[in-house]
């Protein structure tokens, strides 16, 4: 081998060299690479997992908000039918008191209207007697016979 130039000597250190190289890179080196590699990989393990619970938990708050949003436009829905509602029945009930207070006024205007009349009546009568009395005295007073005077005197002890 010698005429190849490669002698034994030379390969067996060669050999010895890389066996102390590779454990010395084993020991130091490798060790502490493969550390860092499952290291790593378990970090990178532990990401996956947090993102696949980072999913479901996302997964559950859209159908918690979807839920929610359903719940709230019923909320909204049920409060806009009581309003309106409450409306309508705020609305009739100004309406029966507008009703209430118009017919109140009415009657009132009407009780003052009949007062009223049973005054003028009472006056008309009144006036009505008293233009009785002096048109039958100034019948009396004229030329009458006793007949007539009789018949006078009833009338005005009639009124």
């Amino acid at each position: 081998m010698d005429a190849l130039g490669i002698s034994i000597f030379d390969i067996v250190v060669y050999v010895v060299l890389f066996i102390i190289i590779y454990f010395i890179i084993n020991k130091f080196v490798l060790s502490s690479l493969l550390a860092t590699l499952e290291k790593r990989q378990r970090e990178i393990k532990e990401g996956l997992e947090l993102k696949s619970q980072m999913d479901e938990e996302k997964s559950k708050l859209i159908e918690k908000e979807e839920a929610m949003s359903a719940e709230m436009k019923s909320a909204v829905k049920k409060a806009k039918a009581e309003a309106m509602q409450d409306v309508k029945d705020e609305r009739k009930k100004i309406l029966d008191e507008a009703r209430a207070e118009a017919n109140e006024i009415i009657a009132k205007a009407n009780s003052r209207l009949d007062e009223e009349r049973a005054k003028l009546e009472e006056q008309m009568a009144d006036r009505v007697e008293k233009a009785t009395r002096k048109v039958l005295k100034e019948v009396y007073n004229q030329e009458k016979t006793d007949i007539d005077r009789k018949l006078i005197v009833e009338s005005i002890n009639e009124l």
